[in-house]
């Protein structure tokens, strides 16, 4: 028993090197991570959930005051007209005191601009003396229905257009209304929210709109075909557990990733759960995002007529049963492409989006551009080991970053990876949080109208 768990771990051991190796020899930035708790990709990718907002720099009063103990509440959350005759797009705004750049975050695959990943990853960036804005992912039901062009999202060269588009009228509301306050503007994306940063960079890169100082890339999947076909391998682990151990199974990952969530593990622990059960959670996280996004399209009868049940105020779950049976394949093969094909009156192939999908459509400006900064991790299991070697030999060594553990955003919370990053944006204003009218802020908001509270708890790819 003992040389069959020694061959399994040299194994293990071997294949890691063999992923690791190859990037260390790229020449990108390879950052060492000795004191990660590293256990898999997957699991790692739980640690996500340690993301969250931080008190350390409130004062003891700010701590005690019982209505907004928080981050969060010291935002401003407004909202600004895309299109005419549409909902209006919600954001969240910390401004500093003093003249600052001003960070756009864009989060991940269909996360609210209110979300909990979203509103940490500002604070770091507010705390060194930035002004930050946050808003929906392109997937999100809220800027499909206020912001969006494109009817069915999913296609990132066309969704990063709406975002860019977005962000434009968003940028013009913010000056006018902190005149003189906004120095710089830098676009900082996670997940598929760096994709589309990636492909606005391309953007601007032919047509400079904005003028955007720096572009930020967080764990961009780099062929998005590829990194739907692990989310779907993900979410179908629960099909191979058998019938005796499939509820037990499933109870077991939720457990697992909600005691990460309410701060139950220590964030250098060990966290107990199977790698299978991991790869479920993380599918499952995802299908539940999606079937929200499905639903908005139902809603607004946008579904390609693919939702055949009916849905009324009395019963929805015969709607929602057929809406979670699609998978993010599906998805693309029976939404999208039809919803393209029929726009641009030719056929549109699952193929030729997803060569227009991929970063290789944006190389030019990734190679070019001095603009972007990239940072991934090693043991992403949404990028495959021959398109991180790509990534590696496209982008130049000073402009990427690759972190040796975290799988897909389980680093996000450490502190040296939050340092890297925010010096990537290229300035640092000022040390520490600026508070010094957050105290006078607060009474003010407590009699607000105009705040809504956190939209949703947050899923794992945040």
């Amino acid at each position: 028993m003992k040389t069959s768990v020694r061959i399994i771990l040299l194994g293990a051991i071997s294949a890691l090197f063999q992923l690791i190796l190859p990037l260390r020899a790229c020449g990108a930035d390879f950052v060492p991570m000795p004191d990660y708790p590293a256990q898999s990709p997957a699991i790692d990718t739980l640690r996500v959930g340690f993301l969250e907002e931080k008190t350390e720099n409130f004062s003891a009063w700010q701590k005690e005051y019982p209505i907004f103990p928080d981050f969060y509440s010291l935002s401003d959350e407004d909202s600004v007209e895309i299109f005419d005759g549409r909902p209006e797009m919600k954001y969240l705004l910390w401004m500093q005191d003093e003249p600052a750049p001003l960070v756009f975050i864009v989060p991940g695959n269909a996360v609210s601009f209110s979300s909990e990943a979203p509103v940490a990853l500002a604070q770091v960036f507010f705390d060194r003396g930035y002004s930050v804005a946050t808003i929906s992912s392109a997937m999100n039901w809220e800027f499909m229905e206020s912001a969006a062009s494109a009817a069915v999202p999913a296609y990132p060269a066309e969704d990063a257009k709406d975002v860019y588009n977005a962000l434009e009228k968003l940028l013009k509301q913010i000056c006018a209304d902190n005149e003189g306050k906004v120095t710089d503007k830098i676009l900082v994306g996670y997940s598929l929210g760096a994709l589309h940063t990636l492909f606005m960079a391309d953007l601007e890169n032919q047509s400079p709109k904005i003028g955007f100082k720096r572009f930020i890339a967080i764990n961009p999947p780099v062929v998005l075909s590829y990194s739907i076909n692990k989310i779907d391998e993900f979410y179908d682990k629960w099909r191979y557990w058998t019938p005796g151990k499939l509820q037990g199974n499933m109870n077991s990952a939720a457990d697992a990733y909600f005691r990460i969530l309410q701060n139950d593990i220590a964030q250098n622990g060990h966290l107990d759960i199977k790698e299978s059960e991991a790869e479920f959670i993380i599918g499952y996280s995802f299908r539940i995002l999606l079937s929200e996004t499905i639903f908005s399209l139902y809603k607004r009868g946008e579904d390609m007529g693919n939702i055949t049940q009916t849905c009324s105020w009395f019963s929805r779950e015969k709607v929602y049963e057929q809406i979670r049976g699609f998978s993010f394949n599906a998805y693309v093969k029976d939404f999208v492409a039809p919803y393209y094909s029929k726009k641009m009156g030719r056929n549109v192939s699952v193929e030729e989006m997803a060569c227009k999908s991929s970063l290789k459509a944006v190389a030019p400006t990734l190679a070019s551009s001095q603009s972007i900064r990239i940072f991934h991790n090693a043991d992403d299991f949404l990028v495959s080991k021959e398109d991180m070697e790509w990534l590696c030999s496209t982008v130049p060594e000073n402009r990427l970053t690759i972190f040796e553990h975290g799988g897909h955003l389980g680093n996000l919370y450490i502190p040296m990876v939050q340092k890297r990053i925010v010096d990537a944006a290229g300035e640092n204003p000022s040390p520490l949080i600026s508070n010094a009218t957050a105290k006078e802020a607060i009474p003010e908001a407590a009699v607000s109208p105009q705040s809504s509270g956190k939209a949703q708890v947050e899923s794992t790819p945040k």
